[in-house]
Formats: structure tokens, sequence, C-alpha cells
């Protein structure tokens, strides 16, 4: 009886650290994806400071330059939340993982992709649809 009751306790205890440490890597992937979201904000907003310019003006070199660091920050930022994404869905595959996080609700989540439109300004994923949109549980 003894040993039965500590076997079941190391599998509620292991079971809640599967589900402990998906929930971490999905709060993580979230934080990353609205830091895109963010960085892409702001170049949307450079890019419509840009096309009110006249284009003649001395702040447009500078802009330019803004435009440019914050197309390398953005893709910075998209690169850390596909690395986030990436050991969520490696972990979230392994073989006893992948039984509780679909009895748990913990799905796929699709890596992001540039934006194809720079008037958007909405990370996009693999299938097309806004990053802040896609359902990562149900």
């Amino acid at each position: 009886m003894d040993v039965a009751l500590i076997v079941a306790t190391l599998c509620v205890v292991y079971i809640a650290s599967i589900y402990n440490r998906l929930q971490h890597l999905l709060l993580v992937v979230q934080e990353r994806k609205a830091n895109v979201e963010a960085g892409a904000l702001g170049r949307t907003e450079l890019l419509e400071r840009l096309a009110d310019g006249s284009g003649r003006a001395p702040e447009y070199h500078q802009m330019l330059a803004q435009l440019a660091g914050a197309e390398q920050d953005l893709l910075a930022r998209r690169e850390s939340c596909n690395a986030e994404i990436r050991a969520y869905n490696a972990y979230r595959a392994q073989i006893p993982q992948i039984l509780l996080s679909r009895i748990a609700g913990f799905r796929r989540i699709d890596f992001l992709v540039p934006d194809r439109t720079l008037s958007a300004g909405r990370p996009r994923t693999e299938d097309g649809t806004s990053a802040t949109v896609t359902p990562m549980r149900r």
C-alpha cells in the first residue's frame, strides 16, 4: 500500500511538473509575440511619418536610419520569438508531454514569418493569419 501511494504521488508530481513547464514555455512565447507586435507597431509609426513627410526635409534621412534600426530590431524580436516557439513545440512533442498537452489543450504554435505588407504592421504566422489572434490554447 505504501509503495502504491509513493508511486502515485511521484506520478502526480511528474505530471504537475510537465504541466508547469508547458505553461511557462507558453507564457514566454506569448511575451515574445507581444514584443514582436510592439516592434511592428513602432515600424508602422515610422512608415506613416515617412509617408506624411515631403521627402526633402533634413529629418527624412534620420527617419530612414531609424526605420532601418526598427527593421533590425523587429527581425531580432521575430527570431527570438521563433526560438521560443521552437523550444515550446519541441518540448510539447516529446512522448510523455504530448499526451498531457493534448489533454490540457496545449496546441502547436506556428512560427512567425515576415509580414509581406509593410502597411499592416502586424506579424503573420505561416498560415497567413495575424499572430495576435492565433489561438495558442483552447
